[in-house]
């Protein structure tokens, strides 16, 4: 649970409105390749550098227990939709903490891909064709009870590397059950990050900013 997490948040008449709690930052091409050279010499992949330092910056806003995240997969090729704007995407569950090192989310993402953790997510997220609404209904209720109300404390996405596009700011969509949303992306050799709170644990710009500038001092370039 995030120390700002607002149980009683709901949303108001009409719908929320998109939330302006957001921190955007961009770094050169040069920093990116030093952030690639000190994943390559741990022998992890960008990815587990960002998401382990993203974790160790949470972790002092987290009410301690178990630091679960969203990270989606995409399937694509091995799923082929008729139609190519749907859904084709997966997820696995990654933990992070203030002792979890690259390695260790490296490990968990090699470990979960090879058996197939992300096809069980798969599974799931399309099971409603098999229980209809009112499974998917029983299913829902049933987690969000297990995990009173925080299946996750956020998703991680990582778009992966564009050329020819410009540059791009991404970020995965947040909801009370999962609050945070970090989107991960390089265009033209520059990575970008992404931060957005949902307004359940905070509306102000100054939060996400805040971490946003603990993750950049915990990467260390």
């Amino acid at each position: 649970m995030w120390t700002t997490w607002d149980a009683r948040w709901r949303a108001p008449a009409g719908g929320a409105k998109s939330g302006g709690a957001v921190a955007v930052q961009a770094f050169d091409v040069a920093r990116t390749h030093r952030l690639a050279d000190l994943a390559g010499a741990e022998g992890v992949s960008l990815n587990s550098l960002l998401l382990a330092t993203l974790g160790r910056a949470s972790e002092p806003r987290l009410q301690g227990g178990r630091a679960l995240w969203m990270v989606p997969v995409n399937m694509r090729g091995p799923v082929n939709l008729a139609d190519e704007t749907a859904n084709q995407t997966s997820y696995l569950q990654i933990k992070t903490g203030a002792d979890v090192t690259a390695q260790h989310i490296h490990e968990q993402v090699k470990g979960k891909l090879s058996r197939n953790e992300h096809w069980g997510g798969w599974l799931f997220v399309n099971v409603g064709r098999v229980v209809r609404y009112a499974g998917m209904k029983w299913l829902y209720r049933r987690e969000i009870e297990r995990t009173q109300g925080r299946p996750w404390v956020g998703a991680f996405s990582n778009l992966g590397s564009w050329e020819n596009c410009g540059q791009w700011f991404v970020c995965p969509p947040v909801a009370k059950t999962c609050p945070l949303g970090v989107g991960v992306v390089i265009c033209e050799g520059s990575l970008s990050l992404t931060i957005e709170a949902h307004p359940s644990i905070t509306r102000d710009a100054a939060w996400t900013q805040a971490l946003m500038d603990r993750w950049v001092a915990e990467l260390g370039v």
